[in-house]
């Protein structure tokens, strides 16, 4: 195309030809340039794919391996902090219900208790003696658990004993339950 040409054949070159010549290269070279652009994408998706399968492998086995093992790691440490917290709440509790001055005199119900000091009869209960194992360790609810069944000596000896100690109401009045 040079700048002498008359004008029309210009335009005919610009508008006719040209689109067709495109047109035609377009034919010629899509299935190639089509075969490619399909190449590039299945070679992209395949890799993607292939990563994503590699990452769920990974995180199930690190799945597996904390169900196997962390889990009863983790419930055996929650019983434990949760035994540990009620035990510290229900002798906060009990500690303050059975508050004593030095007269005998029980804050919380103002009824006069009898000081284990003047106690002359004062028979010490050996805690392994006890009908239930661990006594000392368990909270008054695990021990309310454990007092269904026991016979009425054995009820006496944990009765004797945790008036001495602990003074625990609701192991005490468990065992007023059991006993009448």
């Amino acid at each position: 195309m040079t700048q002498d040409q008359h004008p029309v054949d210009r335009c005919m070159e610009i508008f006719i030809y040209a689109p067709i010549g495109v047109a035609m290269f377009a034919k010629d070279a899509m299935p190639t340039v089509l075969k490619m652009f399909v190449s590039r994408g299945h070679t992209v998706i395949d890799d993607r794919r292939k990563h994503a399968q590699q990452q769920a492998g990974r995180y199930k086995a690190v799945g597996q391996l904390a169900v196997k093992y962390g889990s009863p790691v983790v419930k055996r440490e929650a019983e434990a902090r949760v035994g540990e917290a009620f035990r510290i709440a229900e002798d906060t509790f009990n500690g303050l219900t059975s508050a004593r001055d030095r007269s005998g005199t029980n804050f919380v119900t103002r009824e006069t208790v009898p000081n284990a000091v003047d106690d002359q009869t004062d028979t010490r209960i050996d805690v392994s003696s006890l009908a239930i194992p661990d006594y000392n360790t368990l909270a008054a609810s695990q021990v309310v658990e454990r007092l269904q069944g026991l016979d009425p000596e054995e009820l006496a000896a944990i009765s004797e004993y945790e008036s001495k100690h602990r003074a625990r109401n609701t192991i005490l009045a468990k065992i007023s339950q059991l006993t009448v």
